[in-house]
């Protein structure tokens, strides 16, 4: 422990350090009472400096307060701990002047008014009043509200039937909770009055009432408000146009279901008329009606989107009086081959979709089969044909200069490229030919699913005089001339079998065997490590009952020291072993040591040794 030397002031580095001091205790300055944590009065007891001895602690100890005997009663707890969460609630309201208004001169403010005991503070809430447009919730947040005599109000000064006045404003007191009544009763042995029947009568709000209660439908229920009263009119014979529509009922009913016809408009017999095409939509969930112009492209006219906007169709229009219900079209005023007027001008219906069909023949038992047009009437749309791609770029390059003006960047599908990025299917291949020179020469192909894209590699063979390496840049390739077709130019991914030969650049490959990932991409199953060393294990215990030399000759009908796959399996028949095409394709890999796609009769003796 530093401390200041005598005439030393207390600053760093001017410190004596107290090597004679042997008590470092510090004073507590909390106590825990019933659980409860306080804060330690501060005693005036000296403090002690010097060691005392056993006599002079036995009298220090005779000035302390007796500790309290077992069974005693303890000491109370603070307040704040005892009156935690207890609040006395009392309702009352404030009458608030209103200037330059008609319907009212003064407003009547409903609020509650907390006291919290804990700590007497107070503060009143007003409720939220729908539509009322006045900002209400928190009218005087909690604090200590003082008098005007400058103390603080308390709970001695709060009842039913008084007036308080916080900071000016005044407030009738006019009824309070059940709790708050107990409370007072219990604690301070007084009853409070009874509560006052309600709040006084607001102007405004005895007006709003009141205009609620004029728009009111007094008397009986009218036919279109009540379901029951409709059906029962009905059926006793009321005639069905008489009775009130259900528009909310025809609407849950037909939302979002519509008629579609096709229809023409003839308006040839005026000086520059044509005879143009037109769409009509028909809404079951309102009997509206909206014709669309059908835009065609080069056709001089500016493309207005609508001809007809949606609304209630009439038969005949006035301009005297309104038009009645039954003179609007309705669902079954509509049938293929008629002529429809709208607003003067005839249009004549020729066809309809295929739901608006379904929906006449099973609604109204009405066949809406499409009119055949003359054929002097149909129009021939005339293309020029597409020039003949000319090599430089993609085609769908080539392709965008013929189609715009300016041309554009072709579109790719970003979702197939996402989803089948890094997905490459690879077999191995050789060519289709009878040049000695090409016969053992064997290739890679590699297709890639995210843009139908084929590569080709050749791995190089020593001392063969081709040096191998890249034979095909990516790229998509074009089927043949006689085996393309518009749906399927290019090559895909269903052109890719095992077997198959696939005709690149004038030249022929077949497809020999695909890797592990293109054959689970097919869903072909493939055996596990453990399940070919099983199948090994199990070949070699058949073969030992036979001469290896004897059996490969006896299949080796060329006499080149090497057999094919086939005839690798027939060897396999003869000393019966039956596989599967799965157990198969795993041996011949296991086999086939230098994958040249034969086994050599060296490979047969290092497999049978395995």
């Amino acid at each position: 422990m530093s401390t200041g030397g005598e005439g030393i002031p207390f600053l760093p580095g001017a410190t004596v350090r107290d090597y004679a001091r042997r008590d470092f205790r510090k004073k507590q300055s909390f106590e825990f009472r019933n659980g409860v944590q306080l804060e330690r009065a501060p005693d005036n007891l000296p403090e002690l400096e010097e060691e005392l001895s056993a006599d002079e602690y036995y009298n220090f100890f005779k000035t302390l307060p007796p500790r309290p005997k077992p069974g005693s009663d303890p000491k109370p707890v603070p307040r704040y701990v005892a009156l935690d969460r207890r609040v006395l609630r009392f309702y009352g309201y404030f009458v608030e002047p209103v200037h330059e208004r008609r319907e009212e001169t003064y407003r009547v403010r409903k609020c509650i008014i907390y006291y919290y005991l804990e700590d007497d503070t107070i503060h009143v809430q007003e409720p939220k009043q729908e539509n009322s447009g006045i900002p209400q919730g928190v009218f005087i947040k909690r604090h200590r509200i003082p008098k005007e005599s400058g103390e603080f109000y308390t709970m001695d000064d709060l009842t039913i039937g008084i007036e308080l006045s916080f900071y000016a404003r005044t407030f009738k007191v006019i009824g309070c909770d059940p709790f708050t009544r107990e409370y007072y009763l219990k604690e301070k042995s007084r009853e409070l009055p009874e509560n006052e029947p309600s709040f006084p009568e607001d102007p405004y709000q005895t007006q709003r009432d009141l205009l609620i209660t004029r728009k009111a439908v007094v008397g009986p229920p009218k036919p279109k408000d009540d379901d029951l009263i409709r059906f029962m009119e009905a059926k006793l014979g009321l005639p069905a146009p008489r009775l009130a529509k259900d528009k909310l009922n025809q609407f849950l009913k037909n939302d979002r279901k519509v008629l579609r016809f096709y229809c023409l408009w003839d308006d040839r017999d005026n000086m520059f008329g044509q005879k143009r095409p037109y769409v009509l939509h028909y809404f079951l969930s309102d009997d509206t009606v909206e014709i669309l112009e059908v835009n065609e492209p080069n056709s001089g006219r500016d493309p207005f989107p609508s001809f007809l906007k949606r609304q209630r169709l009439p038969k005949a229009k006035s301009e005297l009086y309104e038009t009645p219900e039954s003179q609007y079209y309705t669902a079954i005023d509509f049938r293929v081959g008629d002529t429809l007027t709208v607003f003067g001008r005839n249009f004549y219906i020729f066809d309809a979709d295929t739901t608006t069909i379904e929906y006449y023949a099973v609604n109204f038992g009405i066949d809406q089969s499409p009119v055949q047009l003359d054929e002097e009437e149909q129009q021939q749309n005339i293309r020029a044909e597409v020039p003949p791609y000319n090599g430089f770029g993609s085609e769908e390059d080539s392709l965008g200069s013929y189609m715009f003006l300016i041309p554009k960047v072709p579109k790719k599908n970003y979702e197939k490229i996402m989803s089948n990025d890094r997905k490459i299917l690879r077999f191995r291949c050789k060519l289709d030919t009878t040049k000695p020179e090409d016969v053992d020469r064997r290739f890679i192909l590699s297709y890639y699913l995210s843009d139908d894209t084929f590569s080709m590699f050749e791995p190089p063979i020593s001392n063969s005089g081709i040096s191998g390496g890249k034979f095909l840049e990516r790229k998509r390739v074009e089927k043949p001339v006689g085996v393309r077709s518009p749906e399927s130019r290019y090559y895909g991914v269903d052109d890719l079998k095992v077997g198959n030969k696939l005709t690149i650049f004038k030249y022929v490959f077949e497809l020999l065997e695909a890797d592990d990932f293109t054959r689970r991409y097919f869903g072909e199953n493939i055996l596990t490590t453990a399940q070919t060393a099983e199948l090994q294990k199990r070949l070699r215990a058949q073969l030992k009952s036979y001469d290896p030399t004897t059996l490969f000759i006896e299949f080796d009908v060329d006499e080149s020291d090497e057999i094919e796959f086939s005839e690798f399996k027939e060897l396999l028949n003869r000393v019966g072993v039956t596989l599967t095409d799965a157990e198969f394709d795993a041996l011949t890999k296991l086999w086939d040591v230098d994958k040249d796609g034969k086994i050599s009769l060296k490979e047969f003796y290092l497999r049978m040794d395995d």
